[in-house]
């Protein structure tokens, strides 16, 4: 037999669709490390308003990504900065237990427009952290 493709394992999710899926940070991370393309195809075009859930304590974070390459982008810092992105509370968090961001699961809460503009993706991320209480209860501070 000739082979004609090889993928990658399935020991990691495979995309299906935006709001099917809840990733562990582990998962996230094999995602990104290994540039697993139909993750990374849809998510480089996509932007939006990401949540995540820390399991330990319950506590939840609401971001969006607005940039070039999206999620993707926006994600891949988050493994990069080893859970963090570089937000002030995370971080603290991180700095007290460095092992804390495998207690982070990653979702996407809503879908933006190509051409949203960065005050609008910031305007629908306050939406979300309103609703969802996160700057009163959560992990977010502005």
């Amino acid at each position: 037999m000739e082979v004609i493709e090889i993928k990658p394992g399935l020991h990691y999710k495979q995309f299906t669709d935006y709001f099917d899926f809840i990733l562990s940070f582990s998962e996230l991370k094999e995602i990104v490390t290994n540039q697993y393309s139909d993750w990374k195809k849809v998510l480089s075009i996509t932007k939006g308003v990401y949540l995540i859930n820390d399991t330990q304590t319950g506590k939840l974070y609401v971001g969006s990504a607005y940039g070039e390459n999206g999620i993707w982008a926006r994600w891949s810092a988050y493994v990069l900065t080893n859970g963090h992105g570089d937000n002030k509370m995370l971080k603290e968090l991180l700095d007290s237990d460095p092992l804390h961001g495998n207690h982070f699961q990653f979702s996407i809460l809503m879908l933006l427009p190509k051409t949203i503009t960065a005050d609008e993706a910031i305007k629908k991320e306050r939406l979300f952290k309103n609703k969802l209480g996160t700057n009163s209860f959560g992990l977010n501070n502005n």
